[in-house]
């Protein structure tokens, strides 16, 4: 059972104003959405964690400057939140960086690994064994495909397609494996 000190007091909203937005919402729009709000909330008091809970809402949306003026009783004078909630963007925004042929998000790596792709020259290589294991391999497979089909007699157009399509192939394996790697996965 519930004591009067668990639970919240019931206020009345005069009402929800907001006066700043960002993003594809309007001030205007938002005050049309918020009529209604208004009015049945002049009606049937709610208690401060929903009145927050709204504002929340209204933040999520774009809103970025909201008051919300209300009452706890009929002889307690009016009060009023102003919730002031700047998005930012920054943190949505992805930074990329080239490093060594590979276009690499910062924020989806390590701190370890963000830090030595980031350094100055002569820092540790985190994709230092998988490019030469890159560079072995394909120099292999091209020996070992080349020396088939000139075995069995291919054209030298067909084996430089074919040589063409395996580094392809082999250049998106080790793209792969580099980006695992960077994001350590």
């Amino acid at each position: 059972m519930a004591t009067p000190a668990d639970t919240s007091p019931l206020i009345t909203v005069e009402k929800l104003v907001v006066t700043q937005t960002q993003g594809p919402l309007t001030v205007e729009i938002a005050q049309q959405g918020l009529e209604s709000f208004n009015a049945s909330c002049q009606r049937k008091p709610m208690t401060l964690g929903e009145l927050l809970d709204v504002m929340r809402v209204a933040n999520e949306l774009g809103a970025t400057d909201t008051t919300a003026t209300f009452q706890l009783d009929e002889k307690a004078p009016h009060r009023t939140w102003t919730l002031n909630a700047v998005k930012d963007d920054s943190a949505k925004a992805v930074k990329t960086i080239l490093f060594r042929g590979v276009d690499v998000e910062l924020n989806r790596c390590s701190p370890a690994t963000r830090t030595a792709i980031t350094a100055d020259i002569g820092a540790a290589n985190p994709l230092a064994d998988l490019e030469a294991l890159e560079e072995r391999t394909i120099a292999e497979a091209a020996g070992q495909l080349a020396a088939t089909m000139l075995a069995n007699g291919a054209a030298a157009v067909d084996i430089e397609d074919a040589l063409c399509e395996l580094r392809a192939h082999l250049d998106e394996h080790f793209l792969q494996r580099k980006l695992i790697r960077l994001y350590e996965r």
